[in-house]
């Protein structure tokens, strides 16, 4: 899928993007590891399933290389899930560039009683985007 290129980033913008998140790398794998270990324990059926689904792979082709373990669904699914449910970062904090009109996922009522799908963030609005409330948000 390709992004409009008034929507896609520059060079300075997606460093802007990524830095974060590798300056933060080491601190947030090994969180996600403990916490995916962590709900294992907590699930044994979940940790059996996806154990029978590791060796099964194992006995085909000897130790998985990379590649391979990434090609496990079970083990994505939950991996993924373990990461949508407890993040490595709770909230981003970005600053607008421009007028923007952000599109809400449900029309609101304004205080003069119509309805509105999207809202006005002015240029340099800073605004808190939380991982956690958008990846458990049922909508």
């Amino acid at each position: 899928m390709r992004v409009a290129d008034q929507d896609s980033l520059d060079g300075s913008e997606l460093v802007g993007q990524v830095s974060p998140l590798v300056l933060v790398a080491v601190d947030t794998t090994s969180n996600a590891l403990v916490r995916t270990l962590f709900i294992l324990a907590q699930h044994q059926n979940i940790q059996e399933k996806l154990r029978l689904g590791i060796t099964e792979a194992r006995i085909k082709r000897g130790d998985p290389a990379y590649e391979e373990l990434a090609s496990l669904r079970y083990l994505d699914a939950v991996w993924g899930e373990t990461l949508r449910l407890h993040p490595p970062f709770f909230y981003l904090i970005r600053t607008t560039s421009a007028d923007t009109m952000m599109p809400l996922s449900s029309p609101i009522k304004g205080f003069n009683g119509q309805e509105t799908s999207e809202v006005l963030i002015p240029k340099n609005t800073t605004i808190t985007i939380s991982a956690l409330e958008s990846s458990c948000n049922p909508d």
